[in-house]
């Protein structure tokens, strides 16, 4: 028996019965989904626009979920030591004053000159750190094993069978169950962020190939 705060759908092109959702939302977004689209996680950064968004996805690599996840991630570059370009361009200057005396006056004294020039330009260009800053509220990224299918909107919990992927809202013959009970959805809201999976760090996903 169902209960009046309580819905379903089963079968293919289950897209309005979550994706609409989830852009009414007014409170909160919560996805767990092991495979996320591209289109799908552009709508989720749209949403943090209006409401805080937590994502929970697993370190699948294949190319489709690598560009989703990317673009929820900005990458800034913070500058330690700022580069000295005086010295680069006399780095430079002593560079090709080497070339010349290799070539005309002296071999050994034009191969100094070039190493002095290269250690000069190299403690010469400054050094920076790049930070990966996820675009949501939180992104966490657990091992393949995690298979978890559950969407919390605002007070209203969505578990089933579909991930967030063309496939899932679109394709495949899959099942939602939505229940309205804030109590549950603060429950898995809270379950889901104590999960005690290992985490995968943000920047060595985005940097894989």
């Amino acid at each position: 028996m169902i209960s009046k705060e309580s819905s379903y759908v089963l079968g293919k092109n289950i897209e309005s019965f979550l994706i609409e959702k989830l852009k009414k939302a007014k409170n909160r977004v919560i996805v767990a989904s092991p495979w996320i689209s591209y289109k799908y996680a552009k709508l989720l950064s749209e949403i943090q626009e209006k409401v805080p968004v937590k994502i929970y996805t697993s370190s699948d690599f294949s190319q489709f979920h690598i560009r989703a996840l990317r673009s929820l991630i900005e990458e800034k570059k913070e500058v330690i030591a700022p580069a000295n370009k005086r010295n680069i361009a006399i780095g430079i200057i002593i560079f090709l004053l080497s070339i010349v005396l290799i070539c005309f006056v002296n071999l050994y004294a034009g191969i100094v000159g070039i190493l002095s020039s290269i250690v000069l330009i190299t403690i010469s260009k400054g050094k920076y750190v790049i930070h990966y800053i996820p675009l949501v509220s939180l992104l966490r990224i657990y091992p393949p094993e995690f298979h978890v299918k559950l969407y919390i909107v605002d007070d209203t919990v969505y578990i089933g069978s579909a991930n967030l992927t063309n496939s899932g809202m679109k394709n495949n013959y899959e099942v939602l169950v939505a229940i309205k009970d804030k109590a549950l959805a603060d429950a898995l809201d809270e379950l889901l962020e104590n999960t005690d999976l290992p985490l995968y760090e943000i920047a060595d996903f985005v940097r894989r190939k």
